[in-house]
């Protein structure tokens, strides 16, 4: 168990400032309204999972739609972006 004194309580530190983190594979930031991609899904539904969650970290909520459909025989992801 932690005891009390073990920490020290600090005043006036700033947050590191939030780092670019690892760039995106999806191209949100280059989408217009409208504009849509494909995300082939060769692993049982987790890159369909993977893209849809992508979008809402990107362009928010309300902001894009996905449907998921076959293309050229294969399944996956459409995601639009809508606002």
């Amino acid at each position: 168990m932690t005891e009390p004194d073990e920490f020290v309580i600090e005043k006036n530190i700033d947050p590191p400032k939030r780092g670019g983190g690892r760039k995106s594979r999806y191209p949100f930031k280059r989408m217009a309204i409208g504009d849509s991609f494909f995300v082939p899904d060769h692993e049982d539904g987790l890159a369909i999972r993977a893209a849809r969650a992508a979008a809402l970290d990107h362009l928010g909520s309300g902001n894009y739609m996905t449907r998921e459909m076959m293309r050229g025989g294969v399944k996956g992801v459409r995601i639009w972006r809508t606002g």
